[in-house]
């Protein structure tokens, strides 16, 4: 059997972090990715939502393009068998941007990694495999929920990135969610980071943004990014269509220049997010 290397740490790791649905994890995944894309850089997406919102959204069919699924290859590498994780990659899947597919079976792996001795740390070893080093960036999308899978990716990764919406609800359950993130960084990965957190679907003349902006502030201090993304249809208007608002072009007017707003608030997010790693260098 020949065996994979795993010396390499190259790629800067970023995992989307909430508990809360409807936050628009996959889209902020997505959009991060396509911007830091767009600035010449090499970026994979790896979905761990088994809701597969990204595959859709690249318009992938199961295991189109590719032939094993992270789930397989979650299995191959607890059993310390050879593997490529390139075989579940899409190459140029949507803007620019690759794609690892989570397969069919996704969903059962939250028991697995319950039952098997080495799962958490299969994704962990999974990322640093040497035929992914080619990549800058690896952003992972995650459930929503706190569980085993989330937690390896938290395991796995250099920075979660952290998206709040601004219903009233927005911050019921950011406890756990900071336990959560303090009891990975304490027992399994020291060096786990939070790179920024910041504010989507914020209506336009939203009376309650100051109160949310205050909160954020005060639990996370120094990590919150002043920009913040504008409720846009257009999000919606893009997804049905399988693309992200990079490419996406709207016949209204209105609405268009409501989208070319939204790509340049994430872009300055993502300009914040690059800089939590590269300091001034973007």
């Amino acid at each position: 059997m020949t065996l994979h290397n795993h010396v390499n740490y190259g790629p800067r790791k970023i995992a989307i972090f909430n508990q809360k649905g409807g936050v628009s994890k996959s889209t902020t995944a997505l959009c991060l990715a396509v911007s830091i894309a767009n600035r010449d850089k090499k970026v994979l997406i790896v979905e761990k939502d088994q809701q597969a919102n990204i595959r859709k959204v690249a318009g992938i069919e199961v295991q189109e393009g590719v032939t094993e699924t992270l789930y397989e290859l979650l299995h191959k590498e607890q059993k310390n068998a050879d593997y490529n994780p390139m075989d579940a990659v899409v190459v140029n899947a949507i803007d620019g941007v690759d794609i690892m597919v989570t397969g069919p079976n996704f969903a059962e792996i939250d028991t697995e990694m319950v039952a098997k001795v080495g799962m958490v740390n299969a994704f962990k070893t999974l990322l640093e495999h040497d035929a992914l080093s080619h990549y800058d960036y690896i952003i992972v999308d995650n459930p929503s929920h706190l569980g085993i899978v989330t937690m390896s990716s938290l395991t796995a990764v250099d920075k979660v990135v952290i998206p709040f919406d601004t219903t009233r609800w927005a911050f019921e359950g950011v406890d756990a969610l900071l336990r959560t993130f303090t009891h990975v960084k304490r027992k399994f990965n020291k060096k786990l980071d939070i790179a920024g957190v910041f504010l989507v679907k914020v209506a336009e003349n939203d009376s309650d943004r100051p109160k949310m902006i205050r909160k954020c502030t005060d639990i996370f201090g120094k990590y919150y990014i002043k920009s913040y993304v504008n409720y846009c249809k257009g999000f919606e208007h893009a997804l049905k269509e399988d693309k992200t608002i990079y490419s996406y072009k709207s016949r209204q007017s209105g609405m268009q220049t409501n989208i070319e707003r939204a790509r340049r608030q994430y872009d300055s997010i993502t300009t914040e997010i690059i800089k939590s790693f590269e300091g001034s260098e973007v």
